[in-house]
């Protein structure tokens, strides 16, 4: 392997880390809000809330493609049988693990709220 080569290995393997750990912090500012368990005390509050939890679904939705985009970086050069193979593979699975907790977690306060909203309009009527 030509120095070049080693360079642009090297490279990619600071980027893949790098970029796992942008991935979990970002994971992990998003998941307070997701987790959020303020649900409204009126149908007007309820809306709202549902407006923000909208906007953060729309925002996870967005991000998705980076997500995908670091965890093929990494299984790619799992494939090429970099020695780091093992470490690779555990990051992957962390962050995947960590991805999924917040897509549920977005789920289900959507669905919470969705609840809230449905018991705000009885009250109200």
């Amino acid at each position: 392997m030509d120095r070049r080569a080693k360079l642009e290995r090297t490279k990619r393997l600071h980027q893949f880390l790098r970029d796992v750990e942008d991935e979990k912090m970002w994971i992990a500012e998003k998941l307070p809000q997701a987790q959020a368990t303020e649900y409204g005390n009126s149908l007007l509050s309820v809306q709202m809330l549902q407006k923000k939890n909208k906007s953060l679904q729309n925002e996870v939705e967005s991000h998705e493609p980076r997500v995908i985009s670091v965890v093929d970086l990494g299984l790619s050069m799992i494939e090429e049988g970099h020695p780091q193979s093992d470490e690779f593979q555990k990051l992957i699975d962390d962050l995947n693990e960590r991805w999924a907790e917040l897509l549920a977690a977005v789920q289900a306060r959507r669905d919470r709220l969705e609840l809230s909203e449905q018991t705000q309009q009885v009250c109200h009527f």
